[in-house]
């Protein structure tokens, strides 16, 4: 059970998008200590490893049973450090900028985005 200011009591929580498609990255509920079950479909698997729920979006019975582990599961605090650390706004800009000087100086064919773009 986790308290917040406000007297506002959170007694589980528990997030799941289950679908064909990764459509969003459920990064909010796991940094807020929810346990997440998603799709094994797609790169989720990237973001999250083995500190996830997964399930196969086309039985029942593999949600089902995903739920019930993430329900009944502790807070996976090792998800919330690594949203922390990976997946903020810092990391973000860094990527963004090692892309743009990635191809600033030149892609795969030797040739510089000048030559890309007078080409």
């Amino acid at each position: 059970m986790k308290k917040f200011d406000g007297g506002i009591v959170q007694l589980k929580c528990m997030f799941w998008r289950v679908g064909w498609r990764r459509r969003d990255i459920p990064l909010e509920a796991g940094l807020e200590g929810c346990n997440l079950v998603i799709t094994d479909r797609g790169d989720t698997r990237e973001y999250f490893g083995d500190m996830a729920y997964y399930c196969d979006p086309g039985s029942e019975a593999s949600i089902r049973e995903a739920v019930l582990k993430a329900y009944s599961a502790p807070v996976c605090t090792a998800l919330q450090h690594r949203i922390r650390t990976e997946f903020n706004w810092t990391k973000t800009a860094e990527a963004t900028i090692k892309g743009y000087r990635q191809i600033y100086n030149g892609n795969d064919y030797g040739r510089s985005y000048r030559d890309v773009i007078y080409w």
